[in-house]
């Protein structure tokens, strides 16, 4: 936990950005949008910050969460789902619609079926243990009840809710827009550091469709992004700033791996320069 905190300050608690707009601080984010009568919640954390992400959630409304989005499959991101199911029978509503990418499914199969394997690299990356029967317990998965392809107009009590979806750290990113409010949730299209595009232990990412998904962002001009990791972003020029740079970055280290590859030094050498 504290080390937690001196990453963020706010870990562990919930950040009402507006009035019906809400972000709990986790080692992954959950974004809230509320306030008409019923919940989005883009994301649930992780299985153990699920539970907290929904406790800090209930101390600001008391609304019904109708509608959870999985902006990808990674565990940190889609895991704490129960928690959310869990609270909306004990308060007697209906148990809520998950939406994702019609890809993300199939992931949370490879997930269960190497969970053993999941784990060791995640322990080798981070440093730390991560229990077979953690974060990628097939327990802890919920999958999602309705898919998408491209793009899907979803309604939030009369609200316009649009998920589109991209190739970034996964290949089965979405990213949620709400027009009427241009907010931008965005999952781990924004990590607030350098992209990771990819290393030794993992599947290759998607560095180019990457930048231009965040290019297709800033082209709605929103006023927030609410991001994966790390905090809040507000207002037009920071999230320009926020979404333009980051896409130049990722852009910049795909044409440069191009470059040389094409001519012809090894990639060894590549990584080196």
């Amino acid at each position: 936990p504290n080390a937690g905190a001196a990453i963020d300050p706010m870990m562990g608690q919930v950040e009402v950005i507006e009035p019906g707009l809400a972000m709990f601080h986790g080692f992954a984010n959950v974004a809230f949008a509320y306030g008409r009568g019923e919940m989005l919640a883009a994301d649930t954390s992780s299985r153990q910050m699920g539970r907290m992400a929904i406790e800090a959630i209930r101390k600001v409304t008391d609304e019904p969460i109708s509608l959870i989005v999985y902006t990808h499959g990674h565990g940190d991101h889609a895991f704490g789902t129960e928690a959310f199911i869990t609270d909306a029978a004990q308060r007697g509503f209906a148990r809520p619609k998950i939406w994702a990418h019609e890809d993300l499914a199939a992931r949370l199969k490879r997930y269960a079926r190497t969970a053993g394997w999941q784990s060791h690299i995640n322990r080798l990356q981070f440093g730390v243990n991560v229990p077979v029967d953690g974060i990628f317990a097939a327990q802890a998965q919920h999958p999602p009840d309705l898919t998408y392809r491209g793009m899907q107009l979803l309604e939030l009590a009369g609200e316009a809710v649009e998920l589109n979806h991209a190739m970034g750290e996964t290949d089965d990113a979405t990213w949620v827009w709400m027009p009427l409010r241009r907010v931008a949730m965005v999952g781990d299209l924004i990590v607030s550091s350098l992209p990771n595009t990819g290393n030794p232990n993992k599947v290759q990412r998607y560095a180019l469709e990457w930048a231009q998904a965040l290019e297709k962002i800033a082209a709605r001009q929103p006023r927030y992004v609410l991001p994966g990791h790390g905090r809040v972003y507000r207002g037009e020029a920071e999230c320009e700033e926020l979404l333009r740079e980051t896409a130049r970055a990722l852009r910049f280290i795909h044409d440069e791996v191009v470059r040389r590859l094409n001519a012809g030094q090894w990639p060894v050498d590549v990584i080196e320069a």
